[in-house]
């Protein structure tokens, strides 16, 4: 037949999966290569995506996939169904250590942190940052789907986004928040939103696990039928997974969440690494919807959007996003907006959006001042920023449990709370003060220990799991300066 270029290649595949769909198990149809015994042959065909091969012998004539439509080979593919990855928050939910969210606070901002909307209705990834031309807004990338998970959704640019969740402290003075939402769409063409960075959010051009982004990159029909072409993405969940490219323009029933499923077109399909042992792979899992799929040059070539839905499933976990100038030319059509993949030239180049800084209120008083202070200070390591998040995770409720429980109280000021927190106080302030080796006559580290107990013992659920999870995380203090403290975090 004759050379056809990508884009009718893509609009067969598009026809195709409409043909396609009343055979059994088939959910979708993209262009890549042929693979025989295990090797690619190098042969442009049509990949039809079934959930289950059936044996030929077993079926109808009626009920066999052509061996090609309009010219084109066809090549029966057993892959899973993809879903929607946003994951829920539901008690108790745990994954095994292999698959444990990356709960960091990421500052500056970057893509592969974790994010989650103000509704609170579950968490996601942030893909990649974005430019707009002819203006100074910088955009954060993810699914719609982490920011709005339920029917008839209002869109609604009062929704904030934070990392790694919306959590404030009790006084307000430390936020996660990073922006709000500005545009997005939940269609069959793109389940993708954008989230406009606070004025001065810090921010850099790179992937968490991956380094600099370097551009974008259109794969072409070409590159998926060599069935070697790799792609890597960054989730909140997985962390860093690779897998190599099978299909563009691929057209694929998705689904999973109650806003239902969608026809997905100009979509990849990526096929996960094998690990040496021979266990069972995955690319993705709940929590890593609107991560980035990057190339080996460390270009934007898609956003992922749907996985394997479940840690039981037979089937080798698949990855499915959504081609990058799908995404552009979308953007650019429907809202006359130019986007541009944020890049860099070395790691490390740290940009500020335009404008006074307002993730943060203007400190109104000593105590708010100190607060900020501290925040920025602690934000400097790994260590510290893990006590931010926490902290402003659970302000709110260990001031309602000192002040609102009187068991908590009584066992509070029993244990020298005040006093630990006073030295702490102090610390912050005062380069030169020390926090006691002990008070009345008990270690500092064992009076710290049994207040967690006492927050543990009457706490949430989430408080208790933090508790923990991260308490050995705690450098101790006793005879250490904040100075000292700092330091410790600083090392690990």
């Amino acid at each position: 037949m004759a050379t056809l270029t990508d884009d009718e290649y893509k609009a067969i595949a598009r026809r195709a999966y409409d043909a396609f769909l009343r055979y059994p198990n088939v959910f979708g149809v993209g262009v890549g290569g042929r693979e025989r015994a295990g090797r690619p042959t190098g042969e442009i065909v049509l990949k039809v995506f079934v959930s289950a091969k059936k044996d030929r012998t077993n079926l109808a004539a009626a009920d066999l996939v052509p061996a090609e439509f309009e010219g084109v080979p066809t090549d029966i593919v057993e892959a899973s169904e993809p879903r929607h990855e946003q994951l829920a928050l539901v008690p108790g939910f745990r994954f095994n250590d292999t698959f444990d969210l990356d709960t960091e606070r990421y500052r500056p901002l970057k893509g592969g942190c974790q994010v989650e909307a103000s509704f609170r209705l579950g968490v996601g990834t942030l893909g990649f940052l974005a430019t707009v031309s002819g203006s100074t807004n910088v955009m954060a990338v993810t699914n719609y789907h982490v920011l709005y998970d339920y029917p008839n959704a209002t869109p609604s640019t009062s929704v904030t986004v934070g990392n790694p969740d919306p959590d404030e402290s009790c006084t307000k003075c430390c936020v996660n928040r990073f922006g709000t939402y500005s545009l997005g769409y939940f269609d069959s063409v793109l389940d993708l939103a954008l989230i406009q960075l606070d004025p001065g959010m810090q921010w850099v051009a790179e992937i968490q696990g991956i380094g600099v982004v370097r551009g974008r990159h259109d794969a072409t029909v070409a590159e998926a039928a060599t069935l070697a072409y790799n792609v890597r993405k960054y989730g909140s969940t997985t962390r860093l997974t690779g897998g190599i490219l099978q299909s563009v323009g691929t057209t694929v029933l998705s689904g999973g969440t109650v806003l239902g499923s969608r026809t997905c077109t100009n979509g990849l399909a990526v096929k996960p690494n094998p690990r040496s042992d021979g266990s069972r792979v995955r690319f993705s899992a709940g929590g890593d919807s609107g991560s980035a799929y990057i190339n080996d040059a460390n270009e934007v070539i898609g956003v992922h959007f749907s996985g394997e839905p479940h840690l039981t499933d037979p089937q080798v976990g698949w990855g499915w996003g959504t081609e990058i100038k799908s995404i552009i030319d979308t953007f650019t059509s429907r809202n006359m907006i130019t986007l541009a993949v944020a890049t860099a030239t070395a790691a490390g180049q740290v940009q500020t959006v335009p404008g006074a800084a307002a993730a943060l209120p203007a400190a109104t008083g000593e105590a708010e001042a100190l607060a900020q202070r501290l925040q920025a200070e602690l934000s400097t390591s790994e260590a510290g920023r893990l006590m931010t998040v926490l902290w402003m995770r659970h302000s709110s409720e260990l001031n309602r449990l000192v002040n609102g429980n009187r068991k908590v109280a009584t066992l509070w000021h029993r244990n020298a709370g005040p006093a630990l927190f006073q030295h702490a106080i102090r610390a912050a302030k005062l380069p030169a003060h020390a926090f006691p080796e002990a008070l009345d006559g008990q270690p500092v580290e064992q009076r710290m220990a049994t207040l967690l107990d006492l927050f543990g013992r009457y706490g949430s659920e989430r408080l208790r799991a933090d508790i923990l999870a991260h308490r050995t995380a705690l450098p101790p203090v006793g005879g250490r300066t904040y100075a000292d403290i700092l330091a410790q975090l600083r090392g690990g």
